[in-house]
């Protein structure tokens, strides 16, 4: 990780030039074609959408919670590299659907590639130590070597300490030689020999393995993008600037084409173009703020926003440099007053330079405050998360309406006497409404803890509610939380509750006339707790 300006700035100035003396017209023929491929970006996205929603389509349709899992998992892979907030719902959807061991354990090591994703690295290993690999069939066993080999390279890679590092890495070296000698000839197994060969320092090798992976015909794009992220890097290691910048431009355009906004290929390639291409560089740093911001990769936004400054201060400190050389051509040329005037202007403009990027300075600044601003205030995000949450859930139990068709159809196959014995049985439908009710109370209680506390300081003493660790609510409470989550129709709150909307403009307002603010205020009141 970079960790200081001078070592970004160097970066950004003499890598790059050694390249480009090397073969620039190759490396701008590729910048050329990068260009163009951001420039399309947003058809790439329309088509990651399309597909998404064929997907979704897909789950909708299934019938079954072993195929409503299976298309979860998918629709979590696709958002897994292009909007955490999404692959985390439908992870959700992959825990409420698992009906076997084998999607029970897929699951666990799905969660524990997001805790890494949002930095939660204790917790991933604490929920990977939780399995018990030798109980796990071969199939599971392999996912579990491939999730091991992502935990311990992560650990490795973002460990300051140099004794944990020497821990993870050992432990990581043990994982890709048993993944190895299981495996060496699919995909996965000849990444891991790939990755050893790496970490092993037979740096040739792993980019003839990792090159190999590359131009297979079957690589799908996200594992090209990974593969030609990985060849720049062993370039990089081997100190062949102009290889490094060539395979992070390949990386960069895969990354586009499969609309990942995880990507660290454009942000290095950014550091590494020289003073004369900073707009280019600016633009690239731009984008990634932009994509890391809307897809919640937290992690990525520190090392973004400070390139971005970085950036901006190189192309101070290229004008300060033209300045100070302007100063000494006066010292020489002192009675040229030609040449003296155009200087004296051309500096003037330099300084104006100087003014306006002071002010994108500023407005980086600005930024970056409003991203902190929006981060520590996730908790909006997970009142339309609650909202989504019950929609479906209210959705699904009233496909319960089926059983009425049911009943028919076993009346005329099977006659009033199987009727008679199916109704005497206790309805589902209404067993499922109280289940839902009461995951919904510990849903919400678990979001918000301090609920009940909140809404009795609003109330007179006479009418509150009692504060008990019980994590159930009764009906007047229930109204309340629909409120907090932005449901304030009585039609819509009725719907949610099963009950008539007279009943819910009765427990309103008996609650309104027991509030210690203005009746008018307290709902309002109730929403922002």
């Amino acid at each position: 990780m970079i960790t200081s300006f001078r070592t970004l700035l160097s970066m950004i100035l003499f890598p790059a030039a050694i390249a480009l003396s090397c073969s620039k017209d190759e490396i701008e023929v590729a910048l050329d074609r990068l260009d163009k491929v951001l420039d399309d970006k947003d058809i790439y996205r329309e088509e990651f959408d399309a597909n998404a929603d064929q997907m979704r389509k897909k789950l909708e349709k299934a019938g079954t919670d072993s195929l409503r899992w299976n298309r979860a998992e998918d629709l979590f892979w696709m958002y897994f590299h292009n909007q955490l907030d999404s692959s985390d719902r439908y992870l959700s959807l992959m825990e409420r659907y698992c009906s076997s061991p084998a999607q029970k354990f897929e699951t666990k090591m799905v969660a524990v590639r997001v805790d890494l994703l949002r930095g939660n690295n204790d917790l991933a290993v604490k929920r990977f130590k939780s399995v018990n690999p030798y109980s796990l069939s071969k199939e599971m066993h392999d996912s579990y070597l491939s999730s091991a080999r992502a935990l311990y390279n992560h650990l490795w890679k973002m460990s300051e300490d140099s004794l944990l590092r020497e821990d993870y890495q050992d432990t990581l070296l043990a994982y890709l030689n048993a993944s190895i000698a299981l495996d060496t000839v699919t995909f996965s197994g000849r990444r891991a020999k790939a990755q050893l060969a790496r970490l092993t320092g037979d740096l040739d090798n792993a980019i003839k393995l990792y090159e190999h992976l590359y131009f297979q015909t079957d690589a799908k794009v996200h594992a090209k993008a990974a593969l030609a992220y990985n060849i720049a890097s062993i370039y990089n290691q081997k100190g062949s600037v102009n290889d490094y910048i060539m395979w992070l431009i390949n990386a960069a355009e895969a990354d586009f084409h499969a609309a990942n906004r995880d990507y660290l290929a454009l942000y290095e390639l950014a550091l590494l173009l020289e003073d004369n291409q900073l707009d280019r560089a600016e633009r690239f740093i731009n984008l990634n703020l932009t994509d890391v911001l809307a897809g919640d990769f937290r992690l990525r936004i520190p090392n973004s926003g400070k390139a971005q400054i970085i950036i901006s201060n190189a192309s101070l400190l290229r004008s300060k440099s033209r300045i100070r050389w302007l100063v000494v051509g006066l010292g020489g040329l002192s009675l040229m007053c030609m040449i003296i005037g155009f200087l004296l202007v051309y500096s003037f403009r330099q300084r104006r330079k100087l003014a306006r990027s002071r002010e994108i300075i500023l407005q980086v600044n600005e930024k970056l405050k409003k991203a902190n601003a929006e981060l520590n205030d996730a908790n909006l995000i997970k009142d339309s998360y609650v909202f989504r949450y019950m929609e479906l859930s209210v959705k699904y139990l009233d496909t319960y309406d089926q059983y009425r068709h049911d009943i028919l159809k076993l009346f005329k196959s099977d006659g009033v006497d199987a009727v008679v014995k199916t109704l005497r049985s206790p309805s589902k439908m209404y067993m499922e409404y109280d289940n839902f009710y009461r995951i919904f109370d510990e849903t919400f209680l678990g979001l918000y803890p301090d609920f009940v506390h909140k809404v009795n300081l609003l109330l007179r003493e006479d009418s509150r509610f009692p504060e008990t660790s019980a994590k159930s609510l009764p009906t007047e409470l229930r109204i309340l939380a629909a409120i907090r989550i932005g449901i304030t129709q009585s039609g819509k709150i009725a719907t949610f509750l099963k009950c008539s909307p007279a009943t819910v403009y009765t427990y309103r307002t008996k609650l309104r006339n027991a509030a210690l603010c203005p009746k008018e205020d307290f709902e309002a009141s109730v929403a922002g707790l």
